[in-house]
């Protein structure tokens, strides 16, 4: 049986990269998806290739720092699809050009930290209502590695500062939403993938790169969440795929919780 059949993902920065690949295996499991882009040749796009594979899509062009523009898309969204039952915030953008804090123009770092971080601030806020009323939904916050304590790169400031803002966002809504049994919880990827971001590098050194289908899986298991299951997480792709305990464990948590009908106690501490 699919496993988001008949489920709704709003799923951001779908044009292309990881939010594409997102968008395409959400799809497959029987989803019904709003590909959310700035872009509007790559969400058409992904959306063609979602339908031309036999599922339902629509494309939508967002800037997620508009705050009236991702309620106007959310109210098409619902028109068209239904309510959203899985937000996937993953638009993104970064410092192409990888500039020391010293020779970082502010308008840079103020752009990106609206996009990464305000951006999914905007997108949960507005979804938070309809999940509310419906006592169930999934939201997902694509983050990196170099978000975390220790892990940042030297030239990458705005990025490793937002994606490290996004982590916290997304503890703080899981204990705010856990009472509504919404989940919150992270997909974070430990590997590098072959998206946008790397496009300066040689094709050599981009070959040992993952692609961004290595994320549907994991992202997969986190939008097919029970109301009130796991919450508060912050999922390694990495340690998904390579090591099957910490996989297991978390599938077989699920299992016992949404059998029980027991919320999980983590976003309370």
């Amino acid at each position: 049986m699919k496993r988001l059949l008949d489920k709704v993902a709003y799923v951001t920065g779908a044009g292309g990269g990881i939010g594409r690949a997102l968008a395409l295996a959400f799809a497959a499991e029987g989803a019904r998806v709003a590909v959310v882009d700035l872009r509007g040749e790559g969400a058409r796009a992904a959306a063609a290739e979602i339908e031309t594979a036999g599922g339902v899509a629509v494309p939508l062009v967002v800037d997620v720092t508009d705050a009236g523009g991702v309620r106007d898309s959310l109210a098409q969204m619902n028109a068209t699809l239904g309510p959203v039952d899985v937000l996937v915030n993953n638009a993104g953008v970064t410092d192409i050009e990888h500039r020391p804090v010293a020779d970082l123009p502010l308008t840079v770092w103020e752009r990106v930290l609206r996009v990464n971080v305000t951006g999914a601030f905007l997108c949960a806020q507005a979804v938070i209502p309809t999940m509310r009323e419906r006592r169930r939904g999934n939201i997902i916050n694509v983050t990196s590695l170099l978000g975390h304590w220790r892990m940042a790169h030297a030239g990458d400031a705005p990025y490793c500062a937002s994606k490290a803002a996004l982590e916290a966002l997304t503890d703080v809504l899981a204990k705010e939403l856990r009472p509504d049994l919404i989940n919150v919880n992270s997909l974070c990827p430990y590997t590098k993938l072959d998206t946008g971001f790397f496009a300066h590098l040689p094709p050599d050194e981009r070959r040992e790169f993952d692609d961004p289908s290595v994320l549907a899986e994991p992202a997969v298991f986190l939008a097919a969440l029970e109301p009130g299951t796991l919450t508060s997480l912050s999922l390694s792709d990495l340690w998904w795929r390579m090591n099957p305990a910490y996989r297991d464990h978390l599938i077989t948590e699920h299992t016992v919780l949404a059998r029980r009908g027991t919320p999980d106690r983590r976003a309370e501490a």
